[in-house]
């Protein structure tokens, strides 16, 4: 073994064997940690028992096992809720990573049920949704609402560069 192969292992086991005693004098002189509580990154939605129903409704719908009839009693049940209803099919509408299918419908039922919540929220995704079915739909909703303050909107839909809007 050569000289300087000899003073490395020396350090080496200098260094392993002062290890207790250098962290003994750190322990000393630091400051006492303090444990600190976090909360959880992602909490579950808190949904209210109408949110609960709708989420069941968009669900039934989408199944492709269901017939047309059972999707049409489901769809009705969706335009029952009326008002109640529109936080959460707004909420579904503008969830980019939500199924296609029950957006699809949030669009539809927020065109028929109508009101300034219903409105906006199909004005937002037609303006601002990636995915252009999503924009043909909220144009569906909105021609369903009649409402004549979306007349601009809709025109400049008419610009839109996707071959289906």
């Amino acid at each position: 073994m050569t000289r300087s192969g000899r003073v490395v292992r020396f350090v080496v086991l200098a260094s392993f064997f002062a290890l207790p005693a250098a962290r003994a004098r750190a322990e000393e002189s630091a400051p006492a940690l303090e444990v600190v509580k976090l909360k959880p990154a992602a909490t579950a939605e808190k949904l209210t028992p109408i949110d609960q129903e709708v989420d069941q409704v968009l669900a039934r719908i989408a199944d492709k096992e269901t017939d047309e009839i059972s999707d049409k009693t489901d769809f009705d049940r969706l335009l029952e809720l009326e008002k109640a209803a529109v936080p959460r099919l707004s909420h579904v509408l503008a969830n980019a990573n939500g199924q296609y299918d029950q957006r699809w419908v949030s669009a539809r039922a927020l065109g028929r049920i109508g009101g300034k919540e219903s409105i906006k929220a199909l004005r937002g995704t037609l303006t601002n949704d990636k995915f252009s079915m999503m924009r043909l739909a909220a144009i569906q909703g909105l021609k369903d609402s009649n409402d004549a303050g979306s007349f601009d909107a809709l025109v400049t839909a008419l610009n839109d560069d996707a071959m289906v809007v």
